[in-house]
C-alpha cells in the first residue's frame, strides 16, 4: 500500500513538472514507468508514446512499451517495440529475453532460441533465459540440450519450482525416472500444493 501510494505521488509530481514544461520527455517516460508498476500498461503507454515522440531515441521507452505490450498479450507489436529498443541498445539483455519470451507465447519456439542465447551472451547469470530457452528445446523434442538449460537455471535459482518440474518432464522424456521424480519431489517440496507437478509425479511412478 505503502509503495502504490509513493507511486501515486511521484505521477502528481511529474504532472506537476509536465504543466511547467510540456516538452519534459523525462517526466512523460517516469509517469510512463509509475503507471506501468501500478500495471495500468495502456495508459503508460500512452506516456512513454509521449516520451518517444519528445526523444526518439530514448531506447528505455520503447523497451517499456514492449514490455506493456507483453502484459496484455499483444506480443507481435511488443516484439517491434523491443527490436526498436535494441536498435538503439545492442546490449540490453532484458529486451533479448522478452522477444524470445513473445515468441514462446506466439509458438515460434525454433526462432526464440536465438534471442535466449543474445541474451545469455550479454549476461550469462540470466536464470529465465536459460529457463524459457530449456522450455522451447524441450517443446522441439531436444531432450538433452534443454536439460543444460534446466540445469543452469536451477544453478542460479535453486527454488525455482517450474525449473525442477520441465527438467523433470525432459527427463521423463529420456526414460531416466527416477532422476525425475527426484526433481519432481524437490519441485513438489517447493510447491507443495501444485496439482500438476503432484499428478506428474504419480504418472512417472506407475511407469517405472
Amino acid at each position: 500500500m505503502v509503495i502504490l501510494e509513493k507511486l501515486d505521488e511521484a505521477i502528481e509530481c511529474f504532472d506537476k513538472a509536465i504543466e511547467l514544461d510540456p516538452d519534459d520527455a523525462k517526466a512523460y517516460y517516469y509517469i510512463g514507468f509509475a503507471l506501468g508498476k501500478l500495471e495500468n500498461y495502456e495508459e503508460s503507454i500512452e506516456c512513454f508514446d509521449k516520451a518517444i515522440e519528445l526523444d526518439p531515441d530514448d531506447a528505455k521507452a520503447y523497451y517499456y512499451i514492449g514490455f506493456a505490450l507483453g502484459k496484455l498479450e499483444n506480443y507481435e507489436e511488443s516484439i517491434e517495440y523491443f527490436d526498436k529498443a535494441i536498435e538503439l541498445d545492442r546490449d540490453d539483455a532484458k529486451a533479448y529475453y522478452y522477444i524470445g519470451f513473445a515468441l514462446v507465447k506466439l509458438e515460434r519456439y525454433k526462432e526464440s532460441i536465438e534471442y535466449f542465447d543474445k541474451a545469455i551472451k550479454l549476461d550469462p547469470d540470466y536464470a529465465d533465459a536459460h529457463f524459457y530457452k530449456g522450455f522451447a528445446l524441450l517443446i522441439l523434442e531436444r531432450d538433452e540440450e534443454s536439460l543444460e538449460c534446466f540445469d543452469k537455471a536451477i544453478e542460479l535459482d535453486p527454488d525455482d519450482a517450474d525449473a525442477h518440474y520441465e527438467k523433470a518432464v525432459a527427463l521423463a522424456n529420456l526414460e531416466r525416472y527416477d532422476e525425475a521424480i527426484k526433481d519432481l519431489d524437490k519441485a513438489i517440496e517447493l510447491e507443495p500444493n501444485n496439482e500438476e507437478f503432484i499428478s506428474f509425479k504419480n504418472q512417472i511412478s506407475n511407469t517405472k
